[in-house]
């Protein structure tokens, strides 16, 4: 049997030590012999009730898919191909509620609507297979916060404002079922400067507090994230040699990047909530590789989302066609196809795909009533910069083994 190919394919950085992630990768990659190779399916996926209806993946225009690659050239399977009827990943219930108080430059302090930080770390914990539910008492986990936001300043030139800065600090808490405290973060203070208003200063500041918040869940507490993948992928961008133990009476070898590819598609499904968010990393990979062109080229061509993209297909058992020479436009339809790939297995992420195509329609619709001129539908990105280093910019139709863009 081949795989199949991607045709219409349309986060997150942490930094581990070098020891972490060295034990990590001899944790999760058999030394003295190949484990058996698994479907996806993990302790966390479940069947989806029947009488739920799942969000249809959109369609794509014919224009924009890519030419379907024949069978032959396809590359032979390397473990079962996952089944959207059968394999569906559904993880425990959360509830999010997190409080926003904002002191402004004038006025007194207010709580904003809608709760932005809780409305996009609602978002990630949906990316991840997590439902997010209304009622505290149906839920497995609560992820509770709050946070303040203080204005610090207004810079001026020839009388007229044009940058604002503000402040914030928050805490953030996960508690079981029982509201036993699993897990507590801290966000003693970060800032954030914008050009375009104090409105939206405060806006991308309180999403970017998400964003951290976020990335603590994820690297630091594994009933909502998982440090272990994590750290998998960080991996492959630290400096120095790696080497893990093999078959009794040998020496040991260097870690390479087919290693960091097994290991994370053995994990699983758990695993492409952060495969996705690594389709945008440019890190450069240090580690040894054998990649597709490699040979004869500049090392630092192979980033990140190469590895990324190759743990993907590994799981999906499809090839997308990525390169070294893909630019910006492919990477990111081969992104879009992915996320569609995703949405037929996972429905939290399906819902949420199309509540924001919703929100986007409406919001198009709003602006085209107001100014008579068409609005975009992308979700705004960050706007100014934060203080701290390490931001990073955040951002499939199926016949046999080929991935599409609109689903299937």
């Amino acid at each position: 049997m081949r795989r199949t190919v991607m045709r219409d394919g349309a986060s997150m950085v942490w930094l581990f030590p070098a020891l972490a992630a060295l034990l990590i990768l001899a944790a999760c990659i058999a030394p003295t012999e190949e484990p058996a190779v698994k479907a996806p399916s993990e302790k966390a996926q479940e069947k989806v009730p029947a009488e739920k209806k799942e969000a249809a993946p959109p369609t794509i225009p014919e224009k924009d898919r890519l030419p379907e690659i024949p069978p032959d050239k396809l590359p032979p399977r390397t473990r079962p191909k996952p089944d959207p009827s059968r394999d569906k990943y559904v993880r425990e219930p959360v509830h999010v509620w997190v409080e926003e108080i904002v002191t402004p430059q004038k006025g007194p302090a207010y709580e904003p609507s809608p709760r932005i930080t809780e409305n996009y770390l609602k978002a990630y914990i949906n990316r991840s297979g997590h439902p997010t539910v209304a009622n505290s008492t149906q839920a497995a986990y609560r992820l509770e916060g709050s946070a303040k936001l203080q204005f610090q300043k207004q810079l001026t030139a020839r009388d007229r404002p044009v940058a604002w800065k503000y402040s914030a600090e928050a805490v953030f808490r996960i508690l079981d079922k029982n509201g036993d405290e699993v897990a507590r973060f801290d966000i003693p203070e970060v800032h954030w400067e914008n050009v375009r208003s104090e409105e939206s200063t405060v806006l991308n500041l309180r999403r970017y507090l998400a964003k951290i918040a976020w990335e603590n869940i994820c690297q630091r507490n594994t009933s909502l994230g998982s440090p272990k993948i994590v750290g998998l992928i960080n991996a492959l961008s630290l400096e120095g040699d790696q080497e893990l133990p093999t078959e009794q009476g040998k020496g040991p070898r260097a870690v390479t990047t087919d290693d960091v590819v097994k290991a994370l598609a053995d994990c699983g499904f758990e695993t492409v909530p952060y495969l996705l968010e690594a389709l945008t990393d440019d890190r450069i990979v240090r580690m040894e590789a054998k990649y597709p062109g490699l040979a004869g080229r500049n090392l630092d061509d192979l980033k990140i989302h190469h590895i990324a993209d190759k743990a993907l297909e590994e799981i999906f058992q499809k090839v997308s066609r990525m390169s070294l020479d893909t630019d910006q436009k492919a990477r990111y339809i081969i992104l879009k196809g992915w996320e569609r790939e995703w949405a037929r297995f996972c429905r939290t992420f399906a819902e949420l795909e199309e509540r924001q195509k919703a929100e986007r329609a409406k919001t198009t619709a709003k602006e085209k009533t107001s100014s008579g001129a068409p609005g975009g539908t992308e979700e705004e990105p960050l706007e100014g910069k934060a203080s701290q280093p390490g931001e990073k910019k955040d951002p499939v139709k199926n016949e046999g083994d080929t991935l599409k863009k609109d689903g299937g």
